[in-house]
């Protein structure tokens, strides 16, 4: 099985005081890096819906849909928007490695 490449933790080390000092942990829970650039695109995004397609997944007409149904339909082709170029953002990071 291949691994994933997510970029790992978006936050890895997690702070805290104590009596010494401040003293830094690893933390590979939450949030990871691919989540983290998404979210960054969605947010520059605003209002703007990529096109969605005249047919869902099932090949059904989109136009005999619900409202609601519709709407699920842009929440889903925003969110893949923005994978896929926070995928994009991760294999250019990659590459000037």
């Amino acid at each position: 099985m291949t691994q994933k490449n997510d970029g790992g933790p978006a936050f890895p080390f997690v702070w805290f005081k104590s009596p010494d000092g401040m003293i830094g942990t690893n933390c590979t829970e939450g949030m990871t890096l691919l989540d983290f650039f998404a979210a960054s695109v969605r947010q520059s995004m605003g209002t703007w819906t990529p096109h969605v397609p005249a047919f869902d997944s099932n090949d059904q007409p989109i136009i005999n849909r619900t409202m609601g149904e519709l709407l699920e339909a842009e929440r889903r082709a925003r969110a893949e928007w923005c994978y896929a170029e926070a995928r994009a953002m991760l294999a250019a990071r990659e590459a000037k490695s």
